[in-house]
């Protein structure tokens, strides 16, 4: 299955909802290998290896993606 994340607020802050979001993705890390996973973000992580199954989507800073156009990227 792909799946993607709003990894957005993750990547450029370290409190609230950007550390619970990294948080998770940290578990899913370790814990999946089967899925692939689309974190989308403005600012990709310099500190992050991911494994095979992750791959990082930068979109630009005022772009918004709503829910349609993002189901088509990974049709």
């Amino acid at each position: 299955m792909r799946i993607a994340i709003d990894y957005r607020l993750a990547a450029t802050t370290t409190r609230g909802m950007g550390r619970y979001c990294r948080e998770i993705v940290n578990e899913l890390f370790s814990i999946d290998r089967e899925n692939e996973y689309y974190l989308i973000t403005t600012e990709i992580p310099k500190e992050i290896q991911l494994p095979q199954n992750f791959r990082f989507i930068q979109i630009k800073k005022r772009n918004y993606i709503g829910l349609k156009p993002m189901i088509k990227m990974f049709v």
